[in-house]
């Protein structure tokens, strides 16, 4: 029998609002509270546009995957009950379903209890009205200009339905906005159940002006990020040029019917962007299966061969994420095979990979998977300030991982650790770009009169023989150098700055090292080899007044030599003079980033929020993109 208009519309209600259901459920994070002190005061909604506290969810029972171990070794992941992602271990596991299982999550939530509330636009009926009139009254939340723009640009057509129906590219559109928490944005951003209600009761205008103004915004939202970097990240100083006037490539997928190919195309095509969506997918299964175990903060230190209820705890927690077997003959027991699943976490959370449950490595452990969803969300946002792409080859510092990466043609070819600048404001990194110029071979320090101002004047005063001691020449303005014990260096400090030059010779013993990586900026940075080779072994190596200090810089300067050892890169150290400049191929960028979370090989990463710039972004009242 066939059916009339009203009980297709309906059906097709019925499906798209169980597929926004679906997708809703995906993003839980978005409104969940996390456990006080751990990321509630941080991680609020990181895309709300009126965050609103929810009561905590009842508890669920918690599904896990476990493992064994086979005969070579290797953990393979057992299924229990319901499915659950694990974090994969390169060359261990078998790589997860990378989409969340849909079937579990229909009717799991109630959608109400996922989102802080978002306010609906509050249009009226535009039944009888035309597309030109409707937009002089229409409450949009796009940009309003923009939207009338594009409908300009389209002769005031509808596009979305014909004949009462909506179109193929329609439906398209409206799963894509429903399903976007899989790119770390808020479905409710998009007013989707508005759209739904608009084609259910046959208002066709409104449901093209909805579905316009959304997808533009989804479009804005996904390719140039929600917000203007500097508007939520004052220190986030890269500069993109202009894309694709929006407007006009809007119009020319609405003339062709092509819409919801133009939402796909506008997603970032950065590897580790791609690599932060596919494991969102598999932490939000996560979710979905119940959460991670928790993992007490307080306690003491655990060591391989310990046996307590807290190793049972571990395993349970580490299980989830990092390969631990859930089903060990002894799960009390802290064996050799936790050990290396503590280890994975370790490396995963920039921790000193010993296998010892400390500190800082307990603090990671207690953190909800709700604030890790979050931290890839944030780390996602900032990928969508970039350029497109980031040249054939580049070095990328991620200040809060404490590690640089050299890319060459869209891979990691060496990576290795970093210092990178203090908490203390002027001290901090700042994240910028700029194209390497030049490296210097025994670079002789140009001290900084802050520096010498204020940390080595009070040192000066006490100890006399500081400067002489340290390696320090100190010349007066005219350019002589003077003893520096001869001076009252207890006269200067910020407010009353030294009037001398200080140079520290070159070499290994200096503070630059051997060699240093000049880019070119207004804010004195540069990437340079250290003395101070201890403070690598540091989790925490937030030391300097803002430099880059790499680990490895004579591996990094043959690499840029096109060189794949140092054997080149160590004779022309030895033979060179103090301030010898060698000039590097055009071309190599620098990146200066702030990423919380970073993907790479397979693994996801998590790092501490060093600056508190996630904080200060996610409790932005900043309003969005249009």
């Amino acid at each position: 029998m066939r059916r009339n208009h009203r009980d297709v519309v309906r059906g097709r209600l019925r499906h798209l609002t169980a597929a926004l259901a679906v997708a809703l459920g995906c993003a839980l994070f978005i409104s969940l509270p996390l456990h006080a002190g751990w990321g509630d005061a941080e991680y609020g909604d990181i895309f709300a546009s009126q965050p609103q506290a929810t009561a905590n969810p009842k508890p669920k029972t918690r599904r896990v995957a476990s493992n064994v171990v086979t005969s070579s070794g290797a953990p393979v992941v057992q299924r229990h009950s319901a499915r659950a992602v694990d974090t994969p271990i390169p060359g261990t596991q078998p790589r997860p379903n990378r989409r969340p299982n849909t079937t579990a999550y229909q009717g799991a939530f109630s959608i109400a209890s996922l989102y802080p509330r978002v306010r609906p636009l509050g249009n009226r009926s535009m039944k009888n009205e035309s597309i030109k009139g409707a937009l002089e009254h229409y409450r949009s939340a796009s940009n309003k200009e923009k939207l009338k723009r594009v409908y300009k640009g389209n002769r005031h057509k509808k596009t979305w339905s014909r004949k009462g129906k909506a179109t193929k590219d329609a439906n398209a559109a409206i799963q894509i906005l429903s399903k976007a928490s899989l790119q770390g944005l808020n479905p409710a951003e998009y007013h989707v159940e508005e759209i739904l209600q608009a084609q259910q009761q046959g208002d066709m205008t409104l449901f093209d002006l909805l579905l316009t103004d959304n997808t533009l915004r989804y479009i804005s939202h996904l390719r140039d990020g929600q917000y203007k970097p500097l508007d939520v990240d004052s220190m986030w100083l890269i500069k993109v040029g202009a894309g694709a006037d929006l407007v006009e490539s809007m119009v020319k997928a609405l003339k062709s019917k092509s819409v919801s190919r133009l939402m796909k195309k506008v997603e970032p095509r950065h590897s580790v962007y791609r690599s932060l969506a596919r494991h969102l997918y598999d932490y939000i299964n996560i979710v979905q299966s119940g959460g991670w175990p928790s993992f007490p903060l307080r306690g003491g230190g655990l060591k391989p061969g310990a046996s307590s209820s807290q190793v049972k705890a571990l395993r349970a927690r580490l299980a989830v994420t990092d390969g631990a077997d859930l089903y060990a003959p002894q799960p009390s027991r802290f064996d050799n095979q936790l050990k290396q699943a503590v280890v994975s976490f370790q490396q995963r959370h920039g921790l000193n990979d010993d296998g010892v449950i400390g500190g800082r490595t307990r603090q990671a452990l207690a953190v909800p998977v709700k604030k890790r969803i979050l931290q890839i969300a944030a780390s996602m946002e900032r990928w969508r300030w970039l350029p497109d792409a980031l040249g054939k080859q580049a070095i990328i510092v991620n200040i809060p991982a404490f590690r640089l990466y050299y890319w060459k043609n869209g891979s990691s070819k060496l990576t290795m650790r970093v210092i990178v600048g203090k908490g203390k404001p002027d001290w901090q990194t700042p994240t910028f770009t700029n194209d390497l110029d030049y490296m210097v071979l025994n670079p002789n320090w140009n001290v900084p009169n802050t520096i010498v101002s204020e940390e080595m004047a009070p040192k000066a005063h006490r100890w006399p023989k500081f400067f002489q001691d340290n390696g320090y020449k100190v010349s007066d303005e005219a350019g002589n150098e003077i003893d520096p014990s001869s001076v009252n260096w207890g006269q200067y400090s910020k407010s009353n700055p030294a009037p001398y030059k200080v140079v520290q010779a070159r070499g290994a013993d200096g503070s630059l090292g051997v060699v240093k990586f000049i880019f070119p900026n207004q804010y004195g940075v540069a990437l340079h080899d250290t003395s101070s080779k201890q403070l690598f072994k540091d989790e925490f190596r937030a030391y300097s007044h803002g430099c880059v200090r790499v680990e490895k810089p004579r591996e990094l300067g043959a690499a840029l030599l096109g060189k794949n050892n140092t054997r080149f890169f160590n004779s022309l150290v030895e033979e060179s003079e103090d301030d010898r400049r060698i000039q590097v191929q055009e071309g190599i960028a620098v990146y200066t980033l702030y990423m919380t979370a970073w993907a790479d090989a397979g693994r996801i990463y998590f790092y501490e929020d060093l600056y508190r710039r996630d904080r200060i972004m996610v409790q932005a009242r900043t309003p969005k993109r249009g």
